[in-house]
Formats: structure tokens, sequence, C-alpha cells
């Protein structure tokens, strides 16, 4: 049976064991410290879920809130009404239990939770695998590129998902592009590159923007 859980500061002992492990898949130089974590589960206006198979950790998805000068880093400011936006900071399936929607469905509770605190876009970097694919097909569209994302030979995408446009769907129920109405960003290229200062969390912490998802 299939559940998901809000991962908290308070129940960071009970699952943090299983996220750092699902860590260790990808290079050392990307791998995020469980600092970094429990830094953006302290925030109300975190989105932070697990997925739980009959009980056992299968992955996570976790994000935190943009403040105004990621927004202006990434070309965001120029999204009228000034829109809430959250950074999907991670989102993980663990290896053994990929290819079988896991990912659709961690992302779409994902989605209703950030829809319910308000948030107006996620934004993210994916890699080129299940977890683009994953997001695009909710609506979201690509921008930029980064190429060999933290010196490690891989490119990142760069991607944006108006969330307003996505109606309240049921579990694994088809969810409308939403590409159609968003407004004409220009992204730069490169506005987040190994060589920049990373997105600043709301508290004043400076996270390494890994997105490395393994989603499929």
């Amino acid at each position: 049976m299939l559940t998901f859980d809000d991962l908290r500061e308070d129940n960071w002992n009970q699952y943090g064991n299983f996220v750092m492990r699902s860590e260790t898949i990808y290079p050392e130089s990307i791998r995020s410290p469980g600092e970094e974590f429990t830094c953006i589960l302290k925030s109300e206006d975190s989105v932070a879920k697990v997925l739980l198979l009959d009980s056992e950790y299968i992955g996570n998805a976790v994000g935190f809130c943009m403040d105004e000068e990621d927004k202006g880093d990434f070309g965001l400011d120029k999204l009228p009404g000034n829109p809430k936006i959250i950074y999907l900071f991670n989102i993980l399936i663990d290896p053994s239990h990929q290819g079988r929607g896991y990912g659709s469905m961690l992302m779409q509770e994902f989605i209703k939770s950030a829809k319910s605190k308000g948030y107006d876009y996620i934004v993210g970097h994916f890699r080129p695998n299940g977890s683009l694919h994953i997001i695009k097909k909710f609506g979201a569209v690509e921008g930029a590129v980064c190429k060999n994302w933290e010196n490690i030979g891989e490119d990142y995408i760069f991607c944006i998902l108006d969330l307003r446009s996505i109606p309240e769907a049921l579990p694994g129920e088809h969810v409308q592009d939403s590409r159609a109405c968003l407004p004409s960003l220009s992204i730069p290229p490169l506005k987040v590159s190994p060589a920049m200062g990373m997105p600043t969390y709301h508290q004043g912490h400076n996270f390494d923007m890994h997105h490395h998802a393994q989603t499929a």
C-alpha cells in the first residue's frame, strides 16, 4: 500500500537516515548534507514529502520558498503579481522502485501540497531522465540548459510549472498541460551555474541546488 507522510524537523530522526542513504547514489560533489535538509524543514513554507510502500521509505520530495533575490537571479521577477515560488530542491525514488510510476505519484502529491500552501509556481533543475519527463507531463516548460552541472559532466534543465492552471486531479488522472497559460519568459541561460552563487534560502542559508532527481 502506498502512503505519503510529511517530512518535518520533528520526524527527521525517523526518515533522515533513509533520505541520506538515497544521496549516496549521486557523485559526492552534489550530495546534500543532512543540515541542508533540516534547515529547509524549519520553515513553515517548506514542502517535504516521503513516499512509503507498505510503511517502508521509497522516496522523497523537498522544496523551499524562493526569496526576492532568488527570483531576480532566475529572471522570475518578470512574472506578474509577485507570485509565491517554490524551488524543488530534491525529488527521488529509490532505484529499486523506479519504473513503476511512483515518481509521478510523488510529484503529484508535492504539487497538491504546494498548491495548498499558496504557491503559484514550482521551479527546479532536472536531469534529462525520468524526472524531466515527469515534471513536463504536468505541464512544465523548459528554460535554460545548465551545461556540466556542478562539473559532473551532465547537463541539467531548468523548468517552470504554473500551478495556477493545474486543476485538482485525482491520483493517476491526467493533468492538463499548463504551458499555454504561462507568460512569455526569457529565462537567461547559465543564470544558475557552478560559477555563480546558488539561490539563497529565505532564512539566509545558501543551498547547493543539486536537483538530481532519479524518478521514473
